[in-house]
């Protein structure tokens, strides 16, 4: 996974790269991670690298210096130092990382704190690319020596798959195996694919333990990784190929369009230009709890008039669910025949309260059966899936989706497509309702896990959102979430 094999143009910049080699093991170095570890045609990482993020769960991009590159036929050694730099935290770190001609490579991080701030984690991760390991075993050594045996899981899990990790071992191929060992601190295991990412991953500081965790000026980290290959590892290494994701039908969902953040109505310019471009809904937020929603939910109806399409209500309340509920019907009495759906949400939780999603079916289905009453989050699929529906009724259950979760690069973009497949798969383990998604961006828009209610909605808007790689990308979405009933497009 090099250069772009996705049919997807590229009309925005890919970081640069430099092949290493080690041994019989390829790879990448590219600002400062490792990327497509392989032996031959076989990824055994997806990547190795170092984070720093802090109390809002946010990626620190670091800015990197001293950098220095050696690279022979079958070994290779970077070092370079990086520095996180923001308001609120000033951290360093040098890292070493070596390549040998036995395959094997090891990535040492010493970091530094450089004022006091509050992190979620600092430390190294290591990914596992989805197709050589969904559903094989591994070995799993822990700190005090035990060792047993786990999966990979195929769906989706909610929470750590692997816990207490300092050595795993696996076959990425039938006539290969791959161990890695962690030092410096404990490691676990998450199945990233909640977050739409297309790997699970490995990281220091188990989440059992209480974050944010404050670090002072001064204080000091080491951790290192070591991976090695053995077995036949001997086959002619191959140029390192992207892995294409298949093109599929035409999606069958339902295609709906979001209202552009920070408006209260459309413009006429923008009336046109959606009346242009054909879909089936248009979704609108109304908050419940403050005082200017029956406003906006006029506004709401009035567009879809001039839009000729329905209405995707996400419902925001607050306490006094009976109260609420009553005055959105009240509200909705003359416009009922404009709206498609609504999801109900709490807005200080992170999916719908069990007894907002009874009394507000209830409710609703009684005074317009015809209306959808969906079950779900606004934030990511990992909510949904630690809260399944269970036995509440519901017509669908809806989250939103965005690739850029733990990191921002255009290949990491590309890669996450892989993902989302095991995401509808998982859904219909649980449920067999429609599937919203609702909605789509290939920038981020909120950030769900904030500590500050201020700093929940995301000003910034992705540069590439206007690409044409952003329309292929989007394109590539519903080939990948075909089986859902509905996709709104943020």
């Amino acid at each position: 996974m090099i250069e772009n094999s996705f049919d997807i143009p590229i009309d925005v910049a890919l970081l640069p790269y430099k092949i290493v080699k080690a041994g019989h093991l390829n790879c990448i170095y590219e600002a400062g991670n490792l990327r497509y570890i392989k032996c031959g045609d076989t990824e055994i990482v997806r990547m190795i690298y170092g984070a720093v993020r802090n109390e809002n769960w946010e990626t620190i991009a670091p800015e990197i210096t001293e950098e220095i590159i050696e690279a022979e036929e079958d070994n290779f050694c970077i070092s370079y130092t990086a520095l996180y730099n923001t308001a609120e935290i000033k951290y360093t770190a040098k890292f070493i990382i070596e390549g040998k001609a036995d395959s094997s490579i090891s990535v040492i991080m010493k970091g530094l704190a450089l004022s006091d701030f509050k992190k979620n984690r600092i430390g190294l991760c290591v990914l596992h690319p989805l197709i050589e390991n969904k559903g094989k075993e591994l070995q799993i050594v822990k700190p005090a020596g035990d060792r047993h045996t786990a999966v990979f899981p195929e769906l989706i899990a909610p929470h750590q798959p692997f816990k207490e990790i300092q050595q795993m071992q696996w076959q990425p191929a039938t006539t290969l195996y791959a161990r890695i060992r962690f030092s410096g601190d404990i490691f676990e295991t998450e199945d990233q694919r909640n977050w739409s990412d297309s790997s699970f991953k490995t990281y220091s500081t188990p989440l059992h333990l209480p974050f944010p965790a404050l670090v002072k000026a001064g204080e000091t980290m080491v951790q290192r990784i070591v991976l090695t290959v053995t077995g036949n590892i001997n086959q002619p290494a191959e140029k390192l190929k992207q892995k294409k994701i298949p093109a599929g039908k035409a999606a069958s969902s339902k295609m709906g369009y979001c209202m552009p953040d920070g408006q209260t109505m459309l413009t006429d310019e923008q009336v046109k230009f959606f009346k242009e471009n054909r879909f089936h809904h248009y979704r609108v937020e109304i908050y419940l709890y403050k005082n200017y929603w029956q406003q906006q939910l006029q506004n709401a109806v009035t567009d879809a008039i001039k839009l000729n399409t329905k209405l995707e209500l996400i419902l925001f309340f607050e306490n006094k669910y009976d109260e609420q509920l009553q005055l959105f019907l009240q509200q909705i009495k003359s416009s009922t025949q404009y709206i498609y759906a609504v999801l109900l949400l709490d807005r200080k939780q992170v999916v719908t309260p069990p007894e907002l999603m009874q009394k507000g079916y209830t409710l609703i289905k009684a005074a317009c059966p015809f209306i959808k009453v969906g079950y779900g989050t606004d934030a990511y699929f990992a909510a949904l899936n630690r809260n399944p529906p269970g036995s509440l009724p519901h017509n669908f259950v809806s989250f939103s989706l965005m690739p850029q979760a733990h990191a921002s690069d255009t290949r990491t973009i590309l890669e996450n497509l892989e993902s989302l497949p095991d995401i509808i798969q998982t859904i219909q383990s649980f449920t067999q309702k429609d599937i919203h998604i609702s909605p789509v961006s290939i920038g981020r828009r909120i950030n769900p896990d904030a500590v500050a209610e201020e700093d929940y909605l995301v000003a910034d808007t992705d540069p590439r959102t206007g690409t044409a790689f952003a329309a292929a990308w989007k394109l590539f979405c519903t080939q990948g979430l075909e089986k859902a009933a509905s996709i709104t497009f943020f």
